[in-house]
C-alpha cells in the first residue's frame, strides 16, 4: 500500500509539471491496438512498471548505442551536427545554457513549442484533472455507443480515484473520445471553458507564472506553436489555426513578426485548435477521434516544416516516446524520413531538472542519444523532493536565457 501510494503521489507530480491542460492536446488518432512501446516516461505514457523494466534494460553503452544504430540505419546521421550528449552514467551540467540556443534565437532561427508545464503555475488543470470533472457530468447509461470504448457509467467511475493518472496517452485518448461522442461540440466545450476560468493572462496572481510568462515571451522565437486550450499566450501574439497549406509565403511571413521586432506580430500556430471557438470556425477545437485522423498529416507536415527551418525548443512537453503528439522532434511527426535528428538544425528540450538514476534522468539519456538533442533544466523539486515554493525554477532559467541573448557580446 506505501508502495502504492508513493507511485500515484510520484506520477501526480510528472503530471503537474508536463500534464496535458487540454482537453484534446494529445491528438492521437487511436490505432488497433495499444503502442508498442513502453518506455513513455516524464509523466503519463506507459505504466511506471513496464516503463521501468524495460529502461533498466537499456543501460550503460547499450543506451546509447541504441541511438546510433537508429541514426545510422535512417541514413540521417551525417546531416546532424554534434551535440554534447551524454552517456548513462554521465552526468552533464544541465543548467548550462547553450550557445547555440542563443545564437539561434539572436538571428530568428527558433520555434518554440509550448505543453501544458509551461501553464501549470497559472494554475490550469493537467489533462486527466479536465478529463475528470468531464467525466462527472456523464449521464447515467450503461450503454456503448456505437464506435465507443466505454458507456456512460464506466466513465463516470474513472471521475473518482486515481485510475487515470496511470494510463498511457492512447488509453487516455480514447476517454476523450467517449466523451465527445456523448457530450456532442458545444456541450463539450461549456464544460471545458469551466476548467480554465480566467479571460486573460491579466487575472492571474501567480508571481511566479507571471514572471514566467514575462520572460518566455521576451525571448525572441521566431513563432510558436501549443496543443493547450488556455489562451495565456493568445493575447499577446496572432493566433492560427493548423496550417492546411504549406508555401513559403507562409514561412517568410512567420519571419516577417520576429524582423520587425515586434513581438506582438509572432503566430501562435493552435495545433489543437481552440475551446473558445465555435464549432465550423478555422481555429474551431478538435474534439473528435474522426477529426483527429483528418487532421494528422497536416500535423505531421507542419512537424516537418518547422523542423527543417528553425531550431525546436520545447516548453512543458513531455517528449514521453514515439508515438506521442507532444514530440515535436520524435518519430510520429518524422516518419518515414526519421526524426528531428535528421534536420541540419540542433534542438532544445527544457525539463525539470532530474533525480540521479531516476527514470526521468534516464529517459533524458535516451533522447540526448536518439534526437541529439540538447536538454536544459531547471529545479522543481527541493532536497526532500517537495515542490518547491514558490515555483520560480522555470521563470528563473528563462530570465538566464534572456540576459544571455541580450547581453551586448553575445
Amino acid at each position: 500500500n506505501t508502495m502504492m501510494v508513493y507511485r500515484v503521489r510520484f506520477l501526480r507530480q510528472l503530471h503537474q509539471f508536463a500534464g496535458r491542460a487540454s482537453l484534446a492536446s494529445a491528438a492521437t488518432p487511436a490505432p488497433s491496438s495499444p503502442p508498442a512501446s513502453a518506455s513513455e516516461h516524464l509523466g503519463g505514457g506507459a505504466k511506471l512498471k513496464a516503463d521501468a523494466a524495460s529502461i533498466a534494460g537499456l543501460t550503460g553503452l547499450g543506451l546509447a548505442a541504441v541511438g546510433g544504430v537508429y541514426l545510422l540505419l535512417s541514413g540521417r546521421h551525417r546531416e546532424a551536427p554534434p551535440v554534447e550528449a551524454s552517456l548513462p552514467g554521465e552526468r552533464l551540467d544541465r543548467s548550462r545554457i547553450p550557445g547555440g540556443l542563443v545564437r539561434a534565437l539572436q538571428e530568428g532561427k527558433c520555434f518554440g513549442f509550448v505543453g501544458a508545464g509551461a501553464s501549470k503555475n497559472a494554475g490550469s488543470p493537467v489533462f486527466v484533472e479536465l478529463l475528470q470533472h468531464l467525466c462527472k457530468h456523464t449521464p447515467e447509461d450503461d450503454r456503448v455507443l456505437e464506435g465507443a470504448y466505454r458507456s456512460a457509467n464506466e466513465l463516470r467511475a474513472l471521475a473518482e480515484g486515481d485510475e487515470m493518472w496511470e494510463m498511457t496517452n492512447y488509453e487516455l485518448d480514447k476517454v476523450q473520445f467517449d466523451l465527445f461522442r456523448i457530450f456532442k461540440y458545444s456541450h463539450m466545450q461549456e464544460l471545458s471553458q469551466q476548467k480554465f476560468p480566467w479571460k486573460s493572462p491579466w487575472e492571474i496572481k501567480s508571481d511566479a507564472y507571471n514572471r514566467q510568462r514575462k520572460a518566455f515571451l521576451d525571448l525572441p522565437f521566431v513563432g510558436f506553436a501549443t496543443w493547450n486550450w488556455d489562451n495565456l499566450l493568445d493575447l499577446a501574439l496572432v493566433v492560427e489555426p493548423l496550417p492546411r497549406h504549406f508555401s513559403e509565403d507562409l514561412w517568410t511571413r512567420v519571419s516577417e513578426g520576429w524582423a520587425a521586432r515586434d513581438r506582438g506580430r509572432r503566430s501562435l500556430f493552435k495545433l489543437n485548435g481552440s475551446i473558445t471557438a465555435k464549432e465550423g470556425d478555422p481555429c474551431a477545437a478538435v474534439f473528435g477521434e474522426d477529426d483527429y485522423k483528418a487532421v494528422e498529416e497536416d500535423r505531421r507536415r507542419f512537424h516537418q516544416e518547422v523542423g527543417k527551418r528553425f531550431s525546436i525548443c520545447t516548453l512543458g512537453l513531455r517528449m514521453e516516446s514515439e508515438e506521442t503528439p507532444y514530440n515535436p522532434v520524435g518519430m510520429r511527426w518524422w516518419s518515414p524520413v526519421g526524426s528531428a535528428a535528421g534536420s541540419d538544425r540542433e534542438h532544445y528540450v527544457i525539463l525539470p531538472q532530474a533525480k540521479p538514476g531516476s527514470a526521468e534522468e534516464k529517459r533524458i539519456f535516451e533522447m540526448e542519444a536518439t534526437y541529439r538533442v540538447k536538454v536544459i533544466t531547471f529545479p522543481l523539486f527541493d532536497e526532500e523532493g517537495k515542490y518547491l515554493d514558490p515555483p520560480v525554477g522555470l521563470a528563473e532559467l528563462l530570465e538566464r536565457i534572456r540576459e544571455e541573448v541580450n547581453r551586448p557580446d553575445a
